[in-house]
Formats: C-alpha cells, structure tokens, sequence
C-alpha cells in the first residue's frame, strides 16, 4: 500500500509544475491526495500518470484564491486486467478572472474499471472565471467500464464554463 500527500500554497505570481507517476506491480494499492490553494496570478500544472496497480486513487482539490490564477489538471489512467483506478476532482473558484482546465483520460483493457468525478464550483463573486472540463475514454475490451461524472456548478454571472465526457470503443477494423 502507498500514500501520497502533497500540498501546495502558492505566492503571488509563483509557477509549480508536478508529474505524478503511479506504476505499481499489480498487487499493489497506491493513493493520493493533492491540495493546492492559488494566490493571484499563480499557476499550477498537475499531471498524474496511473499504470498497473489493483486500486488506484487520486484525489485533487484547488482553491482558486487569487485573480488571474490559473491550473492545468490533467491524467492519463492505463489499466488492465482487473485495475481499478479512481479520479476525483474538485476545483473552486472563489475570485474572479481566473481559469482553469481539466483533461483526465483513460485506456482500459481486459475487466478494469475507472472512474472520474470532477466539480467545477464558481461561487457567487468569481466574476470573468473560464473553465473546461473534458474526460476521454476509450474501452478496448467489452468487459471494461468507466464511470464519468464531470460536473459544474455556477452561481456567478459572466462566466465561460464547458465540461464534458466522451467514451468509445475501437471497431474491429482498427
């Protein structure tokens, strides 16, 4: 079993970028939890790589605390045989002139499972906030499932927020 925390409290105007890799021998569980809380034009980039494993677990909540701070979270889950990988996202907004995207994708063969569950809050001052959401999937096998809950929830005005999910499976010519 591994457990990972890491926090991040920016300054104003600081840069983080942070790679992730969860490759595991199959036996083995391995979890993670991100905090990370923005000050004004801040940037955070986020990128978690989840390979083998029996359950995996990511789990990220940014606090967008300061105007024109941004995050970029993004996840590649590649999973087989009976992996289990799961990708929480939450993402608030509490100022406004901010941005943020998300990109989570996922590749499952054999009787793996995934899921991504994201939440984009804009509270009720965050004002000119930008937000994409995107979840991608692609099922090699008929027995592999995934699960996508991207979710917004707005309570400001002017904003521009997108979220989505697409999961395929290839034809057999491909």
């Amino acid at each position: 079993l591994e457990f990972r925390r890491v926090l991040f409290r920016s300054a104003d105007s600081a840069n983080c970028e942070v790679v992730s890799i969860m490759d595991v021998p199959d036996a083995v569980s391995s979890f993670e939890s991100v905090s990370a809380d923005l000050a004004s034009n801040s940037n955070l980039k986020y990128s978690t790589f989840a390979k083998g494993g029996q359950i995996l677990r990511t789990d990220i909540q940014v606090e967008v605390n300061g105007e024109g701070a941004h995050c970029d979270l993004n996840g590649l889950a590649l999973l087989t045989d009976e992996s289990q990988y799961y990708g929480h996202t939450l993402v608030n907004h509490k100022v406004p002139g901010a941005t943020s995207n998300q990109l989570y994708k996922n590749v499952l063969n054999g009787k793996a499972r995934a899921e991504y569950n994201g939440l984009v809050t804009v509270f009720p001052k965050a004002h000119q906030t930008d937000s994409v959401q995107a979840n991608r999937n692609l099922l090699v096998s008929d027995d592999a499932r995934i699960f996508a809950r991207p979710q917004l929830r707005i309570d400001a005005d002017d904003v521009t927020c997108a979220h989505g999910s697409n999961t395929g499976q290839l034809s057999e010519e491909a």
